[in-house]
């Protein structure tokens, strides 16, 4: 996945090859489970290749600061 790596043209079949095994591991999480990813390209890239919407973890402390 490695960020703007993945993205290139040339690298993105080689990208989608290294973003598998984790896309799996991510796709076989029960239902509800949140997964939290930090960098813009790799949330990107895991809500291109799987049903999941990513959060950052900002977005989460900020939802448990306002409860």
């Amino acid at each position: 996945m490695a960020g703007a790596f993945g993205a290139l043209e040339s690298k993105y079949e080689l990208s989608l090859k290294v973003a598998e095994p984790l896309v799996e591991k991510i796709k076989q999480q029960l239902e509800g489970t949140v997964i939290v990813a930090s960098g813009a390209s790799c949330r990107h890239q895991i809500e291109h290749l799987s049903p999941v919407r990513t959060r950052h973890m900002a977005e989460l402390l900020a939802e448990a600061l306002a409860t």
